[in-house]
């Protein structure tokens, strides 16, 4: 049996047997019903000799009991046990009845937590906005949130939500010179510095100034970069940029997949052509007679191409593929 903790006016019901026969427990007086229960390593509780309802649905009262139906439900008995019975801070609760003429009977309760009431903190009411606590400045004691009670690295980009502070944000003139450390400035320098590097000049602006400065010969529109040509060569085709289209156009052909060779490449077939030979050479099935050696397809049957073969004991010939 499972009963919350802290329950009240808990009832529950016995079946008593008989000790010398073991039949159902009829008629008992109520008055020779001894109570008493025993909690999760606490002392037992003093045995307390049950009183008798008036009715079998009269109100509960403590250490009362009553017999339901003896025709019906024999040996059935009501009984209502105390609230200190199931209050909290126990895990279970052990009711025994015991009658001198009838069987000892235990019932094993066992005691489930009381769910925490998370609205309210040391007795207060808690305000909350859509089921989460809301937490305000006054709540918070002074100094209680410094640098040294933040973990190191405890706010990193990955705890905060992406979009969770934008310009919508921040109240307006929220962050001014007034709102920022005296030293504030000094810190930012000294970050950006950390980041970037320091100058190779008097300053970040007079580096840039000086790149500037070199870029500018390069002219409007890339006219300083026409002696380029005198050191590449004159394109080709109409540009450069024409040359190196056509490589890649001639290039593309080696990423593409290529078709199964039928037949042996001529001699001066095209490189792709002698590669794919070479590759169905290298992995296809082969068949070898004694005057022929035949390259098949894929499939396994389909000849390719065949050469003839001898061995007169002394060389061993194959002939050219055809």
């Amino acid at each position: 049996m499972i009963v919350k903790a802290g329950s009240t006016d808990v009832t529950t019901y016995f079946h008593l047997r008989l000790a010398a026969s073991g039949l159902d427990a009829t008629g008992l007086t109520i008055a020779n019903i001894d109570l008493t229960y025993v909690r999760t390593l606490e002392e037992p509780a003093a045995k307390v000799d049950a009183q008798a309802l008036a009715d079998q649905d009269t109100a509960h009262t403590d250490n009362f009991a009553i017999e339901i139906d003896a025709t019906n439900m024999p040996g059935v008995y009501r009984v209502d046990w105390p609230d200190a019975a199931f209050a909290a801070n126990a895990r279970e609760v052990i009711l025994t009845v015991k009658v001198a003429t009838a069987f000892t009977e235990s019932l094993r309760v066992e005691l489930t937590p009381v769910a925490a009431d998370l609205t309210l903190v040391a007795g207060t009411a808690v305000t909350a906005a859509a089921g989460i606590p809301e937490v305000k400045v006054a709540s918070i004691a002074n100094d209680a949130i410094t640098a040294s009670a933040i973990a190191a690295n405890a706010i990193g980009a990955s705890e905060i939500a992406n979009g969770a502070i934008d310009a919508a944000t921040f109240a307006a003139g929220a962050i001014d010179a007034a709102a920022l450390a005296a030293d504030a400035s000094t810190e930012i320098n000294a970050a950006v510095l950390a980041i970037l590097g320091t100058p190779a000049g008097a300053s970040m602006s007079a580096d840039i100034a000086a790149i500037e400065a070199q870029t500018d010969d390069i002219g409007a529109a890339g006219a300083g970069l026409t002696a380029i040509t005198g050191v590449l060569g004159s394109p080709a085709g109409a540009s450069l940029a024409a040359d190196i289209a056509a490589i890649e156009a001639q290039t593309d052909d080696f990423t593409a997949a290529q078709a199964e060779p039928t037949a042996v490449p001529a001699a001066n077939a095209t490189p792709l052509a002698k590669i794919a030979f070479l590759a169905a050479l290298a992995r296809n099935r082969i068949e070898q007679t004694a005057t022929t050696n035949t390259l098949m397809a894929d499939d396994g049957v389909t000849p390719i191409a065949a050469a003839a073969v001898s061995d007169d004991g002394v060389t061993a010939v194959r002939g050219e593929f055809a």
